[in-house]
C-alpha cells in the first residue's frame, strides 16, 4: 500500500532532511547552471546556491565555465549565510587555494621541481603564477638564460620558503639548475676513468 501526503506532511518531510549550513562551511555542490555573473549550484538546501564570478578563480581571464563544468560536484566554501530568498554565497577559489598551499608545502617539503607560469615582471626578480597562488623569483635565484623570459612563459623552480599566513612564496630557478648540474656531474664522473680520451667545452678562461 502506498501512503499519501499531504503538502503539510511533505513540507515536514522535507525539514528533516534539510541541512543546518552556515558560512564558514565547506560544503559539495553540484554545478547547475551558469548566469551572466556567476553559477547556480545544488548544495543540498532547499533552495540552490550562487557562486559569483570573482569566487570561481583567481585568474580573472578565465570564465566560469572553464573552471566549474554543468553537471560536475565541487567543494565550495559558504562565505555568506542565505539572503532573504534562502541562497547561500559561496566560493570555488577559496577552497582551491587552500588545496594548493596544502600541496605546496608537500612539494617544498619532498624538495621537488615544479614548473611555473612568469606574469610579470618586477624590481628585484619576476612575479608567477603557481595555480593561482603568486610566487617571485628572486633575480639572483634565476638562471642567466631564464632572466629574458616573458609573461606566458613557463620555467622549472624550487621553493625556497613558503608562508600561507603571509601569502608569501619564493621560489628558486638556480635550485633547479643546480640539482641538475650535480646529476649530471654524478653521471660523467660514473662513467669516466684514469686515462680515458673525453670531449669537452671550453666555458671560460682565467
Amino acid at each position: 500500500m502506498v501512503k499519501e501526503y499531504s503538502d503539510e506532511d511533505f513540507e515536514s518531510l522535507l525539514s528533516k532532511y534539510d541541512y543546518k549550513f552556515k558560512k564558514g562551511d565547506i560544503v559539495n555542490g553540484l554545478v547547475c547552471a551558469y548566469e551572466s555573473d556567476g553559477a547556480i549550484v545544488d548544495i543540498g538546501s532547499k533552495s540552490t546556491a550562487f557562486v559569483p564570478c570573482y569566487e570561481v578563480s583567481a585568474d580573472k581571464k578565465l570564465k566560469v565555465e572553464d573552471v566549474l563544468e554543468k553537471g560536475v560536484e565541487y567543494e565550495f566554501l559558504i562565505i555568506q549565510d542565505c539572503d532573504e530568498n534562502g541562497k547561500f554565497t559561496l566560493s570555488y577559489k577559496k577552497v582551491h587555494l587552500a588545496h594548493t598551499w596544502t600541496e605546496l608545502q608537500s612539494i617544498k617539503d619532498a624538495d621537488e621541481i615544479i614548473a611555473v607560469t612568469v606574469t610579470q615582471h618586477v624590481k628585484g626578480g619576476i612575479i608567477v603564477d603557481v595555480s593561482g597562488v603568486q610566487g617571485f623569483i628572486p633575480q639572483g635565484q634565476l638562471c642567466a638564460k631564464e632572466t629574458g623570459c616573458n609573461a606566458g612563459d613557463k620555467i622549472d623552480v624550487k621553493i625556497l620558503t613558503i608562508d600561507k599566513a603571509q601569502n608569501n612564496l619564493i621560489l628558486s630557478n638556480k635550485k633547479v639548475y643546480e640539482t641538475n648540474m650535480a646529476e649530471t656531474r654524478k653521471n660523467v664522473f660514473s662513467q669516466i676513468e684514469v686515462g680515458q680520451i673525453v670531449k669537452g667545452e671550453v666555458v671560460r678562461i682565467t
